[in-house]
């Protein structure tokens, strides 16, 4: 759980066992393994601050309705401090644990992906209508932010439906 000292985000945990006797024996173990991913909701044009860890992904839903149907929409952060960040989304993602879903979108499986869509700005996803994968039913968007450099890095996440979303600068309200 988060409130263990012990815990860490995005780690890798080594479970073993040991047999400090003299004699040789046999068990068998079971382990249980569960991910909990949070998600924090965006509200278009309202920006999100968040922090992520090195090689950890954050994850925010958007849910465009019909807002995004024939305008499409454009998620972009602007990273804080030291450190970069990038963007993968998918809406063929579904956090509801009884509904049939691919995982939450990570660099290699993701719908879209900042650094594959937008050379010129890796800090920005655009999606148009004319889009292949863009869908006017599936209008529920997860987007994950995921840290690259050393420690924790700052950011501030923004979405826009209806055009690209407004420049953001540090410390600037």
């Amino acid at each position: 759980l988060p409130s263990d000292p012990g815990y860490c985000s995005g780690c890798a945990y080594l479970i073993s066992v040991a047999n400090s006797g003299t004699t040789n024996t046999s068990a068998v173990f079971g382990v249980l393994a569960r991910l909990d991913t949070t998600f924090s909701s965006l509200s278009n044009g309202v920006p999100q601050v968040g922090v992520v860890g090195n090689g950890t992904y954050e994850y925010f839903l958007f849910d465009c309705g019909g807002g995004c149907a024939s305008s499409g929409l454009s998620f972009r952060v602007t990273p804080t401090g030291s450190g970069n960040v990038v963007l993968v989304a998918t809406n063929a993602y579904n956090p509801d644990p009884s509904a049939p879903s691919p995982p939450p979108p990570v660099l290699s499986s993701a719908t879209w992906s900042s650094v594959n869509v937008n050379s010129t700005n890796p800090h920005v996803i655009s999606i148009s209508d004319s889009d292949p994968s863009f869908s006017p039913t599936r209008t529920l968007y997860t987007v994950g932010v995921y840290g690259i450099g050393e420690g924790e890095v700052g950011f501030l996440l923004t979405v826009s439906t209806g055009g690209r979303p407004s420049e953001l600068t540090p410390g600037v309200p």
